[in-house]
């Protein structure tokens, strides 16, 4: 088959020194991959909000200095997941831009990455409890303790849908995921013993 063809071979000193919380508008050609790079020690959590992409569809890995593929390749605007790297080190977040939808009109997409930090409180039973989840992918985690069996609700005081709770205790988890505006209202029977109250956003939820 006789045709010309184009490419660039990508490597460190290419890639674009990530700044975690800053949006970053982007454009691109049809077919253009970006390399962003981040170091992170292990431990570190981090989460991707693919804000937004217009003319195109990309797909977007987070891989580590080893090679090995931390968030694998996905639709750069989906759900994406938190995740937790294992090692310390240089990573790579690759940005791959596929065709344009309308040839003469530039690819351009808009995506922030956080590392979210856990905060942990104490819960009283009965006393209203507030926080505010700061950035996309950050739980905050309320911990109480029952001396004795009990019975409880949980009592949704913001109608926010995309917020949602977990509680864990000493028989594992005892509800998971449910969200604020749509809590079950029935009773909880539960044991004594420590317990912890889990809040996280849908999403790039905050708040």
């Amino acid at each position: 088959t006789l045709g010309a063809h184009t490419f660039r071979l990508l490597a460190k000193p290419t890639a674009i020194p990530l700044v975690p919380g800053v949006i970053n508008t982007v454009t691109v050609e049809p077919f253009e991959t970006r390399m962003d790079q981040v170091d992170l020690q292990a431990g570190d959590s981090v989460f991707l909000d693919g804000v937004s992409i217009a003319n195109s569809t990309a797909t977007v890995r987070l891989i580590d200095a080893d090679g090995v593929v931390c968030l694998p390749a996905s639709n750069l605007t989906a759900a994406h997941s938190r995740v937790t790297v294992k090692n310390s080190g240089t990573y790579w977040l690759v940005l791959d831009a596929q065709d344009a939808i309308t040839a003469l009109d530039p690819i351009t997409y808009e995506f922030a990455f956080y590392k979210p930090v856990n905060h942990v409180e104490v819960l009283t039973p009965g006393e209203a409890a507030s926080g505010s989840l700061t950035v996309p992918g950050q739980t905050i985690g309320y911990n109480f303790n029952l001396a004795v069996p009990a019975q409880v609700a949980f009592d949704s005081l913001s109608l926010r849908d995309d917020l949602v709770w977990t509680l864990t205790g000493p028989r594992g988890v005892e509800i998971s995921s449910v969200s604020f505006i749509k809590t079950d209202a029935s009773v909880l029977n539960l044991v004594a013993g420590a317990y912890r109250l889990d809040v996280q956003g849908q999403g790039a939820a905050t708040g």
